[in-house]
């Protein structure tokens, strides 16, 4: 079975592993670059930005301080939470197929996290960046489009991971066909 990691005939460590926990961690890597593309955007933007009623720099509200501060530590972490799965990945492949229930789990949910830290740092950024964020021409309305349109593939859908990590924090039987 393809999805945990047993194809019959195939010795190759890397066809190995589970699908979905792979297909979610590569779907993940791509978000989280362009989180992190999007946080620059903001960063570059935000120095030579004017308030548009008190002619103040942007970089000296709090408030935009603070949304840069925390998308920047979500963005860090989901990367973090990618790298985690790479170890995971390169420990399966060390050992006899398939990587059990738990790891599975928790390499979706490690996806499926990142991805929406990374959602949630967009979000936080687009709605910073004032009106014109929302222009065409502007990269970064570009960039919040695509995260959220990426975060909704269902290897990465957010409301079945937290459950199947909730089942496996508490004990639940029965995981294999959700993951």
């Amino acid at each position: 079975n393809a999805w945990v990691g047993t194809v019959p005939g195939v010795d190759i460590p890397l066809y190995q592993l589970p699908v979905s926990a792979v297909l979610a961690t590569m779907l993940c890597g791509t978000i989280v670059g362009m989180a992190e593309r999007g946080l620059e955007l903001f960063i570059e933007t935000t120095r030579t930005r004017r308030d548009a009623y008190t002619g103040e720099a942007k970089v000296n509200s709090v408030g935009l301080q603070r949304r840069v501060a925390e998308a920047n530590a979500e963005i860090a972490h989901a990367w973090s939470l990618v790298q985690q799965n790479c170890d995971l990945f390169e420990e399966a492949m060390r050992h006899a197929p398939p990587m059990v229930t738990e790891r599975r789990a928790q390499a979706r949910w490690n996806a499926a996290y990142a991805a929406e830290l990374c959602r949630r740092a967009t979000e936080r950024l687009f709605g910073g960046a004032g009106a014109s964020a929302a222009h065409d021409r502007n990269v970064l309305q570009g960039v919040f489009r695509n995260i959220n349109t990426g975060t909704h593939h269902a290897m990465l859908d957010f409301d079945t991971t937290l459950e199947v990590q909730g089942k496996v924090l508490l004990g639940v039987e029965q995981l294999d066909a959700m993951i």
